[in-house]
């Protein structure tokens, strides 16, 4: 578990601090963009720090909380690649808006019934943490 929490950790890393260089790229040309990835870094450096508290807290105590549950090696690079697509082309100074979306999302794989289910999903999850006095994320919902 412990080992899943520390892979996790690491892309939650790499996705705050590559939305943050692409927000600094994007500042000029198009700040809307900017904007939502300087929103992205800042929910992403959340994450981070979410995923350190629950390290600290596994650590020590990892027999008793024992899992089947892995990141192998192919879920791993397919998860950060879109952030080493993103990081290679703000070295480059290639990077343009167009990618920088595409990088972040699979147009193929949206359709309006997923779009419609999470919008959903999203509406009962706000309701119900509301209605229990929950804190909830309007961002992250």
């Amino acid at each position: 578990m412990l080992d899943i929490i520390h892979r996790l950790s690491r892309i939650e890393r790499v996705a705050q601090e590559v939305y943050g260089d692409a927000a600094a790229f994007f500042l000029n040309s198009s700040p809307p963009l900017s904007e939502f990835l300087v929103d992205q870094a800042n929910d992403e450096g959340e994450h981070y720090r979410v995923m350190t508290i629950a390290a600290r807290l596994v650590e020590g105590d990892e027999a008793r909380h024992a899992t089947a549950l892995a990141l192998d090696p192919q879920t791993q690079a397919r998860i950060l690649a879109p952030f080493e697509t993103i990081r290679a082309g703000l070295s480059s100074g290639t990077l343009d808006a167009g990618t920088m979306v595409a990088g972040l999302i699979d147009a193929q794989a949206v359709t309006p019934a997923m779009v419609m289910g999470a919008m959903l999903a999203a509406a009962s999850w706000v309701t119900l943490c509301t209605t229990f006095g929950l804190p909830v994320s309007g961002s992250h919902s």
